[in-house]
């Protein structure tokens, strides 16, 4: 290696370091990885990809799933409808594994919800383009022809993009990981008509563009000689619950909550009817107060119920989550144990969530209820989403990650 070669070398290595990972000057390369199932994958079926390695000179900078919906045709010329947001609510859930172990498990709506709260306002209007959203007429009429969708990993799938921005995969060398993503087995869930029935449910096109960065020899030497690399996680958790009618005051009991090291947390309700309609699933209810109580015990950060209005003008933007003012005048309900949420969700570091947060909540309580009050009874049944975000930070060793 030539006197100026070593320089530049060692300068990148330098570049690296200062930048705590998140700076490599290298040129991208983009690879189109065709799915291990076929191309195109029929409804309640499971589309397998197989990830690895370019070398110990590549590492992986980016990670999206694009896919093209097939035309739907419908007897009698009745009226067919895409859900919003189609790209998330055409899977059921997505699972990153390696050598069998699942690392990372996302289900759609908490997919599209960390997606939500957590994209900058800029982002936020990439994002819905990606993701399908669109209004009503022009979901009508995108189903008239294929309508490519985009899900790019690299905005919440936090393990691997959390380590500078970009995945060591040369790390793993001829070691693959392995991403599922479970379709869903209903084709009314993502098309909604008037009458008739449906051809068969596919996708096409269907392939995962990967992103890698060339890295030069000192940043591979680098990470070839670390021990043990960390990778910052924030482990998802989904339940739902049951409202009846005819009440204003709901007490929940949640144990999803005990023994979690929790970040935050987030909850939003919707009509039963909303919920299983793909034009309204996005109707969450407003409330007019809410807490997390253990034996009339405060456990959301106040030492006082939350009202709606004191939510939305002074604790959400305090919280600071990069869609704030999208979110505003939304009835997704957030409560954070982070004192900078939105650096814990910083774009800039290219994961969602991404380093060390700036505050959790441990919780050790054995009795965990969350206690909602309406403006007035519920006139039917509905249901409460809560997503629940643990911090669970992974490593790799050797050619392995650990959970």
């Amino acid at each position: 290696m030539s006197r100026r070669a070593k320089v530049a070398n060692d300068l990148h290595l330098q570049v690296y370091k200062n930048t705590n990972s998140r700076r490599v000057l290298g040129e991208t390369h983009y690879m189109k990885t065709p799915p291990q199932t076929g191309v195109q994958a029929p409804q309640n079926s499971k589309v397998i990809f197989k990830v690895g390695g370019q070398g110990t000179n590549r590492i992986l900078e980016s990670l999206k799933w694009i896919c093209q919906i097939s035309r739907a045709s419908v007897d009698g010329g009745n009226t067919c409808e895409l859900m919003d947001f189609p790209a998330c609510y055409i899977f059921e859930f997505i699972e990153f594994k390696q050598n069998g172990t699942v690392l990372e498990r996302y289900n759609a709506e908490t997919a599209k919800t960390l997606l939500e709260i957590s994209s900058n306002e800029d982002e936020w209007d990439l994002v819905k383009i990606e993701l399908g959203a669109a209004p009503l007429a022009e979901r009508r009429t995108k189903l008239q022809s294929s309508q490519k969708l985009i899900l790019n990993f690299s905005r919440f799938v936090d393990f691997m993009f959390s380590h500078g921005g970009a995945f060591p995969i040369n790390r793993l060398q001829d070691e693959e990981f392995t991403i599922e993503i479970k379709l869903v087995n209903n084709f009314s869930s993502i098309i909604k008509t008037s009458g008739g029935n449906l051809t068969p449910f596919t996708i096409e096109d269907n392939y995962m563009l990967c992103e890698y960065v060339k890295i030069a020899d000192s940043i591979s030497g680098h990470l070839q000689n670390q021990k043990i690399i960390p990778l910052q996680h924030y482990e998802p958790t989904q339940t739902t619950r049951t409202l009846k009618s005819g009440a204003s005051f709901h007490r929940i009991t949640l144990s999803e909550f005990i023994d979690k090291k929790v970040v935050f947390f987030m909850f939003y309700i919707i009509s039963k009817a909303d919920d299983s309609d793909n034009r309204n699933k996005n109707n969450y209810i407003r409330l007019n107060s809410f807490e997390l109580l253990s034996s009339g015990k405060e456990l959301h950060n106040t030492n006082f119920k939350i009202e709606d209005d004191v939510y939305r003008l002074a604790l959400l933007n305090d919280y600071n989550p990069p869609n704030k003012k999208h979110l505003i005048s939304q009835n997704l309900y957030i409560v954070s144990y982070s004192h900078d949420l939105g650096t814990d969700m910083d774009y800039s570091k290219h994961s969602v969530l991404s380093g060390i947060p700036h505050g959790l909540r441990e919780f050790k309580e054995q009795d965990v209820s969350l206690e909602i009050t309406f403006d007035e009874n519920l006139a039917t049944d509905h249901t409460l989403y809560v997503q629940i975000f643990e911090y669970s930070p992974m490593f790799i060793k050797g050619k392995e990650i650990y959970p």
